[in-house]
């Protein structure tokens, strides 16, 4: 058998030229990739620089604009159909570097035509009707073809002022002929005025302004109805007005808590505070109110009533019986009609009734009465007087008498105008003084200092007229505000300078004036 023969093939390696040619042709390749490497980091290192620059140029922008900086003027033209109209405007700007890299950052801010003042831009409910309102506009176009839309507080369209009704002085300043009767600015809203500009065709510039009106200063309640007044000088009849509630004769109020609080005769309550209508729909004790008191230590509203009952309610809503004073005669027990009520702030309540009795009340000892606290008086108005150094409890009512404690209990009686009743007390914050009125025009003032010697007040007697010897004051109400007194007869209402100087009258004609009160 032959052998098998196994033929050999040797690997032959590459020439020379072969291995140039692969040298040259990964040395391209290698060259290539290199520069996409070295140019690529670059690029991303100069779009970081860059980022970082913008972010630098975009955070100084936003800077100017926060703090309100003086930006550089631009205007910018834009075109309206066959108009064009230069918008002024303001640049905010800024560059930035970082490394090699810079950035700039440009924000362009229209100025918008705006309301820079309205005159007056708030008022008190039942200020005399407005006439006009002054409008001072910025970067606005004002022409004659401007007008403007008066809204409420909820965005219902109250009035509009047509172009007839614009007073006309330049683009940005106009004068607002009012209507009349604008006794629609009350209290249960803050209006916007919108003053809208046609400035080509379908195209309006319109600027707004916010016109406020607070709850009145001065309410005074009849058997007729309740009014308001900003000064005293003007009365709007509020209960005649749209969603004021139904009442029967409202005999007293009082402001407290940043609210009115009028009752009637039924023992419904009437509230109101700033964008609130009145309403009654809180309470109806069913009996006669005769006068109404808050007392900010206790966080109560007080009611004192014609059958001898002191309510009181923390919400309006709810009210409790906190105290009844009543007396026997013979076999039957009467109420004590409540005639008024007052209180300090330290929780101190002080209430007359029509017989010469006296409730009180304090954090330490709670309720106490006094029947017969003052003997054969019938006790118009009561006042709890406290300062720094001294407190007082003080008593009007009939005979000319006025009558003064320091506990509540013992009380010193000063004889100031027999045999006229006096009605009302009230006190002048301004000028430090306790004011009292009376029957045939009597007024009297004392500063709250009592004598040591003999317990009483210094009173002095103030005739504001001759003219007024015949009438009988039976309300007084001190307006700080406008510094003034005002001081009513049944039908009547006199607003006095606080020197009694001059006044202005207001007779409310088949209505009978049962309290004046307010801010």
């Amino acid at each position: 058998m032959k052998p098998i023969k196994y033929k050999r093939q040797k690997r032959r390696g590459m020439t020379l030229v072969e291995l140039i040619i692969s040298m040259g042709i990964l040395g391209i390749v290698l060259v290539a990739f290199i520069n996409m490497f070295v140019f690529g980091a670059v690029n991303i290192l100069n779009a970081g620089n860059k980022g970082v620059a913008y972010m630098s140029a975009q955070r100084d922008v936003d800077t100017q604009l926060a703090n309100n900086e003086t930006i550089s003027e631009k205007e910018v033209s834009i075109t309206f159909g066959a108009k064009t109209i230069l918008i002024p405007g303001g640049v905010a700007q800024s560059t930035k570097s970082h490394a090699s890299q810079s950035a700039s950052q440009e924000v362009f801010i229209p100025y918008v035509p705006t309301i820079e003042s309205i005159t007056p831009s708030v008022i008190s409910e039942g200020q005399s009707p407005l006439a006009q309102l002054s409008v001072l506009g910025t970067n606005t176009h004002f022409n004659n073809g401007t007008y403007a839309q008066i809204y409420d507080f909820f965005g219902n369209l109250i009035y509009t002022i047509n172009s007839s009704d614009v007073i006309l002085t330049n683009e940005t300043e106009i004068v607002l002929n009012l209507p009349s009767n604008n006794a629609f600015l009350n209290s249960k809203s803050n209006y916007v005025i919108r003053i809208i500009t046609p400035i080509s065709a379908g195209k309006l510039e319109i600027a707004r302004a916010k016109f406020s009106v607070t709850t009145p200063k001065i309410v005074l309640v009849t058997n007729g109805g309740l009014y308001v007044s900003a000064s005293g000088d003007y009365w709007l009849k509020r209960s005649s007005m749209a969603n004021f509630p139904s009442f029967d004769e409202i005999t007293s109020g009082f402001y407290g808590n940043e609210r009115y609080l009028a009752a009637d005769s039924v023992g419904r309550i009437l509230t109101t505070s700033h964008r609130q209508n009145w309403n009654s729909g809180l309470a109806s004790l069913s009996e006669k109110m005769n006068d109404v008191f808050w007392s900010a230590n206790l966080n109560k509203y007080f009611l004192v009533s014609d059958i001898g009952k002191v309510w009181s309610s923390v919400d309006l809503s709810s009210w409790t019986l906190e105290t009844q004073l009543s007396r026997t005669v013979g076999e039957t027990i009467q109420p004590v009609a409540l005639t008024a009520i007052s209180g300090d702030n330290t929780g101190r309540i002080i209430i007359g009734g029509n017989d010469g009795s006296i409730v009180r009340y304090d954090t330490v000892n709670g309720w106490s009465s006094s029947l017969d606290a003052i003997p054969s008086f019938v006790i118009k108005d009561v006042y709890l007087y406290k300062d720094d150094t001294q407190s007082f409890y003080l008593v009007v009512g009939s005979g000319g008498k006025v009558f003064t404690s320091t506990d509540g209990l013992n009380w010193i009686e000063d004889l100031l105008t027999p045999p006229n009743d006096l009605n009302s007390i009230t006190y002048d914050t301004k000028n430090k003084r306790l004011i009292v009125d009376g029957e045939q025009g009597k007024i009297f003032q004392a500063t709250p200092v009592i004598n040591v010697s003999t317990g009483k007040l210094n009173w002095t007697g103030t005739n504001p007229g001759v003219s007024f010897a015949t009438l009988n004051f039976t309300n007084v109400f001190y307006h700080m505000e406008n510094d003034k007194v005002v001081i009513s007869t049944t039908d009547t209402v006199y607003t006095f300078t606080s020197n009694y100087a001059t006044y202005e009258s207001t007779v409310f004609t088949g209505e009978i004036i049962n309290d004046i009160f307010g801010q």
